[in-house]
């Protein structure tokens, strides 16, 4: 019995067909077609070895199907038989054999005498696209190629006498994206555009004076700003280079300067060792931040004095580099803005802004510039994309690569990572070429859309060690994500072999890590909740098991990954943990801050009252920073009518768009008991400013998941709903959801939530283009509100 012949009847299965034909020109002479039949049963034995099951073998014609899950391995049947048919003897030139595959039902069943029949739509279908295919091909129908593109390259489309069905053949010269990828490789690193070079020149002038300069990079991400900042290094080599590391929302006390001097300890060892002679309590303090048990404030202010000062040198200032400050913990901005503001300090402080405010921490260290960083001129871009191509490369192909992905380096660098993995262009040798020669010319993509792309041609295994790696913290060392991708099963053979495909693909550096803050979040935020959970979870145990350095601060980043891998009691029970460490060192930012996150990621009581004596225990400062002698000090508490009134800072910093002020007076009503639901829903209007829309997403989740869910929430979810859908663009959308909050306060005859849901209808008449209605509904609010 031929291997895996199905004995049942009046069976349909979802299967994909492949039907090999020999094209007519084989059967003129009868040498030829004794070689065509020789051939057809040789391709039999090829199918059912391969697992097939045969539904017919006439003359030339060999049907058969397969599993779905075989379609891989029925491809490479067909391309291998293909190239063997070339090498035939008789005919002269090669047996011309075409395929055709088609995914679909196919029956099985028994007639009146007892012979098995197949019939199906997917047999047809194979049936047409062979027809259609010429010599030499292997032609899919859609649904096959959708399910094959990840693996192979595909060139003529191929229509057929059914206005339905179309099909997509193999490109045979180049068939799998893997060869393709590989090509990434070959890519020269983006260059600094001569404009930002032009741009850092204060940058060249503060490095070598002789005092602290602070500099403010501001602009949107990805126009190389970071590169720039590293290759300037190399060329001015710096005495010392610290980069402040991210931490989970910002949470572990003094995290970002300790990933600092691990990253960096090699290079600040001999300094280390002089202070060990002569200020080993300097030394001590170091070290122990490094190990993620950080001494008082107080303590590590002295430290960083002092260690700065001994690292300048004749050849220049030591450099303090934070590409991410708003991931950078309170306590290290306190730490380091402390420490630059005295005048016996010297340092250069570099600091990547999306906006142009100065976080208030660092507002005493002067003087303070602002470089403003833009996107690229056109020809520039171009200019970009062609040195990355390199000078063999047709010209017409780097401006397909800014058309694609823009005029940010970011955006150029993916555009042409994208077109070699995709397979549009190749190398040949010498520089890349288009693979077709008809190419089509493609829009304007973007960064992110452009990742998308590349996501879709890594296997199951890549995608994995890339989505942990890109959970991961930003300074973990590999052991840390090799340990977590373990975790999440994969072998270690494969591990290596998807750490070198991403490397290769420049999704991931040596260290695996992406260099890209938007590849992170876009892989983070493409993974469904229940995936993103499982991540988390398996990199909170890998640095608890596998991370060397585990103090007591780091129970700040364990217990967020817990947290967010589900674990909520263990997770917020490790976060106040580190709030009161950081409460007792002095670190009040951060003890305000973890005592809040506690609190969001498990609102019980015994969490609140944990958080609240956390709260009350330290106090954030009512003045602005620069008019106080030390804002990050523990004080006595003080009495409730001496306060302002929390709600209205919140409002305050709100309205006033002071985001780094905004956030601290919410994380501290958070752990001073306030309402979840409430200080979630003005978080949606704070993040609508700011721009960053998933974040506004994410906070009116947790409204809607909050407690006291009754009328009066009801009327602030809908109106921060509808503030939400204004920012995606959907003023319809926001205007229903207004509507159910002006009803809804109407019938509890709630005037304020009355007058808020008037004023957002009338905000999204406007936006919609209804000028008049939009003018006459804020009159009626101003009415109402009177």
């Amino acid at each position: 019995m031929a291997r895996g012949i199905l004995l049942v009847s009046n069976v349909i299965m979802e299967r994909f067909v492949l039907w090999h034909r020999i094209l007519p020109p084989a059967f003129e002479e009868e040498e030829t077609t004794a070689a065509a039949g020789q051939w057809a049963r040789y391709v039999t034995n090829e199918v059912q070895k391969a697992g097939g099951e045969m539904i017919s073998s006439l003359a030339g014609t060999v049907v058969s199907s397969f599993a779905l899950h075989e379609l891989r391995s029925a491809i490479n049947l067909a391309l291998r038989l293909l190239a063997e048919a070339d090498g035939q003897p008789v005919p002269a030139g090669g047996l011309p054999i075409a395929f055709g595959i088609a995914t679909g039902d196919v029956q099985r069943a028994q007639d009146d005498a007892g012979r098995l029949t197949n019939t199906g739509s997917a047999i047809d279908r194979a049936q047409l696209l062979a027809n259609q295919a010429r010599a030499g091909e292997v032609v899919l129908d859609i649904e096959s190629r959708e399910a094959a593109s990840r693996t192979y390259l595909f060139g003529r489309s191929v229509s057929t006498t059914s206005f339905t069905l179309r099909g997509e053949a193999i490109d045979r010269t180049r068939p799998l994206v893997e060869e393709c990828r590989q090509a990434v490789s070959l890519l020269n690193p983006a260059p600094v555009p001569a404009s930002v070079r032009h741009a850092f020149e204060p940058l060249k002038k503060a490095a070598a004076g002789s005092r602290t300069c602070a500099l403010y990079l501001d602009g949107e991400l990805g126009v190389g700003a970071r590169a720039a900042i590293l290759a300037f290094r190399e060329e001015l080599q710096p005495p010392a280079f610290l980069e402040i590391g991210a931490v989970p929302g910002g949470l572990e006390p003094l995290g970002g300067l300790r990933l600092a001097l691990l990253k960096s300890w090699r290079a600040l060892e001999p300094t280390r060792r002089g202070l060990k002679a002569s200020k080993p309590g300097v030394a001590d303090a170091l070290k122990a931040i490094a190990c993620a048990t950080p001494p008082t404030r107080d303590a590590a202010v002295h430290a960083m004095k002092v260690t700065l000062q001994a690292l300048k040198t004749d050849k220049g200032l030591p450099w303090i580099y934070i590409d991410r400050v708003l991931a950078a913990d309170p306590a290290t901005l306190s730490v380091l803005g402390a420490a630059l503001e005295d005048d016996t300090v010297a340092a250069l402080l570099c600091v990547r802004t999306i906006e142009s405010k100065i976080p208030a921490s660092l507002k005493m260290v002067r003087p303070a510039l602002h470089i403003p960083l833009s996107s690229l001129e056109p020809n520039e871009a171009l200019l970009i994309a062609g040195a990355m191509l390199g000078p063999e490369t047709d010209s017409d192909i780097a401006k397909q690569a800014v058309i694609m992905g823009g005029t940010t380096v970011l955006g150029l660098t993916e555009a042409v990572r994208t077109m070699v993995a995709t397979g549009d262009i190749v190398h040949d040798g010498s520089g890349f070429r288009w693979r077709e020669d008809a190419q089509e010319q493609r829009q304007y993509l973007g960064p992110r859309a452009l990742l998308e792309e590349r996501f879709a041609t890594l296997d199951t295994s890549s995608m994995r060690y890339l989505e942990i790696a890109c959970a991961a913290l930003p300074a973990s060392s590999q052991q840390v994500v090799d340990a977590a991708v373990a975790l999440d099963g994969v072998p270690k053979a494969t591990r290596g072999r998807a750490l070198d495909a991403l490397i290769n693909d420049g999704l991931l550096n040596g260290r695996a890590k992406p260099d890209s803050e938007l590849l992170r979040r876009a892989v983070v935020q493409r993974m469904p909740p229940a995936r993103r959970t499982e991540v988390y979870r398996f990199v909170a145990q890998a640095l608890h098991e596998s991370e060397p350095l585990v103090g007591p601060s780091m129970a700040a980043t364990v217990g967020a990954y817990l947290c967010e891998g589900g674990d909520l009691e263990r997770g917020a029970h490790a976060i106040l943990e580190a709030g009161s460490l950081a409460a007792d060192q002095g670190y009040t930012g951060t003890a305000v801050r973890l005592a809040a996150a506690a609190v969001q990621y498990q609102p019980d009581k015994e969490t609140r009252s944990a958080a609240s004596e956390i709260s009350r225990s330290v106090r954030l400062p009512s003045r602005p920073p620069e008019e106080q002698e030390d804002d990050e000090r523990p004080t006595m508490p003080v009495p409730e009518a001496e306060r302002e009134n929390p709600a209205e800072e919140v409002i305050r910093a709100l309205k006033e768009q002071d985001h780094e002020a905004f956030d601290a007076r919410v994380d501290a009503a958070i752990a001073a008991g306030a309402d979840l639901l409430a200080t979630h829903c003005l978080q949606v209007f704070s993040f609508v400013t700011r721009g960053d829309v998933p974040a506004a997403r994410h906070a009116l989740e947790l409204a809607k998941k909050s407690g006291n869910q009754n009328a009066a929430a009801s009327i602030r979810i809908g109106i921060a709903s509808a503030c939400l859908r204004l920012a995606q663009g959907r003023a319809r959308d926001a205007m229903l959801d207004a509507l159910d909050a002006l009803a809804t306060a109407r019938a509890q005859e709630d005037g304020l939530g009355e007058v808020a849901s008037l004023k957002m209808i009338s905000t999204s008449c406007l936006a919609a283009g209804l000028e008049s209605d939009a003018e006459r509904l804020a009159h009626v609010a101003a009415a109402v509100a009177s």
